[in-house]
């Protein structure tokens, strides 16, 4: 008998059939590090190609590490249970970026250990994002069939480090970025919404006007940390900063602009849900009796 070739699992459901989700997101997932191999071959990628390129292989693992994080509320909310079948898929994507993100610094500072070594350890931002790559590491490691089946409980535990691990990746993106927070901060924004929806009680997670508090909230927080993080950073007076997202007619939409609309098309998207749920509950009405002829 044919010994199906292992590379075959990425596109296959448990039973050895084919999947056509898993293989559309297999090729989703390829599709950033093709479009940066084809932009920086076409039209090049500025003065600095390669920090150029560093940036957005880190900005893409981020991406798909709070997709990941992502799936389970999809669930929650609107019953998406073969999300679950891709979840491991997405977050090694997450993990391949973020190490070809690593690799691409590796090489713009001439392969030198060493040297490398002493950059991480004097420059704070990059000591946060070596700790997260290392951590997100062993949870890849640690994701196999194997891994699941030899550690049982512990894997579960262990696996939650995966928000302390985002929370890192995401606290160096922003100190990476420096002057324009803007997609670190949406990222946190994402991030905020996921960490306060996980605490809420599993019954409420799924209730309309719930999630539309929740998309207000992580709103508010999303502006509350830019303003935040530029006073901080760059002594910009933070209620410029707050003022900015009341008049994006004149700055753009801010972080908190993006988030909330994201996270209220959730909320109406749930509401619809629901609403057509109780309809299909009640089933058609009963037709009026014909009466008979004597």
């Amino acid at each position: 008998m044919p010994v199906r070739p292992r590379l075959s699992v990425l596109w296959r459901d448990r039973a050895g059939r084919f999947s056509a989700l898993k293989a559309a997101t297999l090729l989703a997932l390829t599709v950033p590090a093709l479009a940066l191999a084809l932009r920086w071959s076409l039209v090049g990628l500025g003065a600095r190609p390669l920090n150029a390129a560093i940036h957005d292989l880190g900005l893409w693992g981020l991406r798909l590490l709070l997709l990941s994080l992502a799936i389970s509320p999809a669930r929650a909310v609107f019953g998406w249970a073969r999300g679950l079948m891709i979840r491991r898929m997405v977050g090694l994507a997450a993990a391949s970026y973020l190490a070809a993100h690593f690799t691409l610094y590796a090489l713009d500072q001439g392969f030198r250990p060493l040297h490398i070594g002493h950059e991480i350890v004097h420059r704070v931002y990059l000591a946060i994002g070596f700790t997260a790559l290392v951590g997100l590491a062993a949870l890849a490691a640690t994701s196999t069939n194997a891994m699941i089946r030899r550690l049982r409980r512990r894997w579960k535990q262990l696996h939650r480090l995966v928000y302390a691990v985002a929370a890192l990746g995401l606290l160096h993106g922003l100190m990476q970025a420096k002057s324009d927070i803007t997609q670190p901060a949406i990222l946190v924004g994402f991030f905020a919404w996921e960490m306060l929806f996980r605490a809420l009680p599993a019954r409420r997670q799924s209730a309309p006007l719930v999630l539309f508090l929740l998309a207000f909230v992580a709103a508010a927080a999303t502006a509350g940390l830019e303003a935040g993080w530029y006073a901080a950073a760059t002594n910009l007076p933070w209620r410029r900063v707050l003022d900015a997202n009341l008049m994006p007619e004149l700055y753009g939409p801010r972080p908190s602009a993006w988030v909330g609309m994201v996270a209220l098309a959730v909320a109406i998207l749930a509401t619809a849900r629901s609403v057509f749920n109780r309809r299909g509950r009640a089933g058609p009405s009963a037709p009026e009796p014909v009466p008979l002829r004597g």
